[in-house]
């Protein structure tokens, strides 16, 4: 049987301006993690944005929400206008 070589990944990174470029290398599994760690995590992002901002609204326009944040209102305003002693 043959050895089965290392496969790695090199990153270069190269700042403006700067002649020396940095070089990092990754093994191929460790890449492939991270990839697809970073799409799953955009994925719950993109998701929770997705369904957070219906079932934010939902709860807001319930009845009640809506009766306890006008009485709410109604008393801060009342005590705003109230005179000082």
């Amino acid at each position: 049987m043959k050895k089965r070589k290392d496969r790695r990944v090199t990153i270069v990174v190269h700042t403006d301006g700067d002649l020396a470029s940095r070089q990092y290398r990754v093994p191929l599994w460790a890449f492939e993690a991270g990839k697809w760690g970073a799409l799953a995590v955009g994925l719950l992002v993109v998701l929770f944005f997705a369904f957070a901002g219906p079932i934010g609204r939902a709860a807001a326009a319930s009845p009640g929400w809506n009766a306890r944040w006008r009485g709410s209102r109604r008393r801060t305003a009342a005590c705003s206008s109230s005179p000082r002693r």
